[in-house]
């Protein structure tokens, strides 16, 4: 699991004490770490970039990928709705599964899908 630095974590190194430059430059790539935004830092020129706050990880259980920033889950995009249920026609499971994805962004887009997904249902 990758640290998450925290602006709790700032607060403990104090750079004005900080003495070398390497250790300067590592305090404040530190505290860009904390404001939890992705940022890219030129690595060799002008073609290699180190990006930063931005994690992949595999699932244990299904073997797919996850991708996240900072603190939240980017990919796959996924809502607070339950799993649908297994009995649920491919048409109506589609609806549901892109109103489960959007709930976060767009409740009233959801409703709507899952309004559509009952009329097929009808």
């Amino acid at each position: 699991m990758p640290k998450i630095w925290t602006p709790e974590d700032v607060k403990k190194i104090d750079i004005r004490k900080v003495q070398s430059a390497e250790d300067r430059a590592l305090a404040e790539w530190i505290e860009r770490m904390a404001t939890g935004r992705p940022f890219i830092e030129p690595v060799d020129g002008y073609y290699q970039h180190d990006l930063n706050n931005v994690w992949l990880s595999r699932c244990y259980n299904c073997k797919e990928v996850s991708m996240w920033a900072y603190d939240r889950l980017l990919w796959p995009s996924r809502g607070e709705a339950p799993l649908p249920n297994s009995d649920l026609p491919s048409d109506v499971r589609g609806d549901y599964d892109e109103a489960s994805t959007i709930l976060n962004l767009s409740p009233r887009g959801a409703a709507a899908l899952l309004r559509l997904g009952i009329q097929k249902l009808c």
